[in-house]
């Protein structure tokens, strides 16, 4: 099997998001008192009041290209006192977010495989579906006219007009690997709302998913998603260039 990318530890590193989830293959039993016999198992843990999110998805449809926005179930969110821990939930999923500062792998793994078993105690056994893993990378670096082939090996499409400037951008890509079973949705973007005088700023969101056997356990669960770690750095190294990792020194 391929090998992954060498870690490499950054001092500052440019991590604003990370999401670690299992789906379910089919919905548990969950009613309107759920959301709070959860809350009193985690309470400890995540303090604060849960709040509710629906999740909104806008996807192409139909032969016209005409954009169709789905409306998804609503998730519990439960958090911690600075609100940079956090457990998502509903009968569908169940995830661990992490927000700045940064959390090592360590740490993260360790709330995932503990939300999956007090998941289980509390709602009973659930079929996995998938095991996913989302880091959403914001990479500030100097300057307003930036080369981004300077900092990222990922290809950003430009016009054939003469002297053409790009002055924003989305890519994104999904492919599957036979080998590893595993999906990877990448999308590189230019960052809206970066105000500080002289510097550009831009995302890197790494998706990985991979199938789950049916009896996973909680460690197994947990087992899959350190696979997935390691192929996040993997695709993460492997997108940026050493002027970039100078930023995160």
């Amino acid at each position: 099997m391929t090998s992954v990318a060498h870690r490499r530890e950054y001092p500052n590193p440019p991590i604003a998001e990370v999401i670690c989830q299992v789906a379910f293959a089919e919905p548990v039993q969950w009613s309107a008192a759920s959301a709070g016999l959860l809350f009193g198992r985690i309470r400890e843990d995540y303090p604060v009041e849960p709040k509710t999110q629906v999740a909104i998805e806008a996807i192409l449809a139909g032969d016209d290209g005409k954009f169709q926005v789905n409306r998804g179930n609503q998730r519990y969110v439960y958090a911690n006192k600075e609100q940079n821990r956090r457990l998502v939930a509903n009968e569908n999923t169940i995830s661990v977010n992490a927000l700045p500062p940064y959390e090592n792998w360590n740490s993260l793994s360790k709330r995932f495989q503990s939300a999956l078993s007090i998941y289980q105690e509390e709602f009973g056994s659930f079929i996995p579906a998938t095991v996913s893993l989302r880091y959403i990378n914001r990479i500030v670096v100097p300057g307003v006219s930036v080369e981004t082939s300077e900092y990222f090996n990922v290809p950003v499409v430009t016009t054939h007009q003469p002297d053409a400037r790009v002055h924003g951008f989305v890519s994104r890509s999904q492919s599957r690997s036979p080998e590893t079973e595993i999906g990877t949705t990448v999308t590189f973007a230019s960052a809206d709302g970066h105000t500080v005088e002289n510097e550009s700023a831009f995302i890197l969101d790494i998706d990985l998913e991979i199938p789950a056997p049916p009896d996973a356990t909680a460690e197994t669960l947990g087992d899959l998603a350190s696979l997935l770690h390691g192929w996040e750095n993997h695709e993460f190294e492997s997108s940026i260039k050493d002027k970039a990792r100078d930023l995160f020194a």
